[in-house]
């Protein structure tokens, strides 16, 4: 595999979770706006700043995709209790409970029995283990590596 091949099975992957996930219900998010949406949920109560560091994004991107997203009603700011100059950031309990649905809606098991009924049913299994394997290793290798520097998308 080259990295064109592993650029096109990301993409890949992220549409078949996408088309899965907005099914009867078309997000109005770009790829962008889903990443710093995702980080934010999995860290709630965060600033600008430490998303720009986790996303890659910069500070001026993360702050305009909030105010988009908070003025679409995902998000919720508040000003930091300890640090008054910092915002929070965390989802609505809307967005959290839409996307908790969303999420048990279907596995992964099932999305790819369903949109990909050529992959035989004995492989499936293996197939998602060595995604969340992978899911693991670059998560962690992303908590631990600084900011890169992108400016944006």
């Amino acid at each position: 595999m080259n990295l064109g091949e592993l650029h096109r099975l990301g993409r890949h992957l992220e549409d078949l979770a996408s088309e899965a996930m907005r099914e009867g219900a078309p997000s109005k998010l770009n790829r962008a706006q889903r990443a710093i949406q995702s980080d934010i949920r999995e860290n709630p109560d965060t600033s600008v700043g430490e998303i720009a560091a986790r996303t890659g994004f910069s500070q001026g991107y993360v702050s305009t995709a909030i105010a988009d997203l908070r003025e679409m009603g995902r998000l919720e700011t508040r000003r930091d209790p300890s640090e008054g100059r910092r915002t929070l950031v965390r989802l609505t309990e809307a967005t959290t409970s839409r996307i908790e649905e969303l999420r048990r809606r279907m596995s992964v098991e099932e999305l790819l029995t369903d949109l990909q009924p050529d992959i035989e049913p004995d492989r499936i299994p293996h197939i998602v283990e060595v995604l969340k394997d992978l899911d693991q290793r670059l998560t962690e290798r992303a908590l631990n590596k600084p900011s890169s520097g992108r400016k944006h998308p």
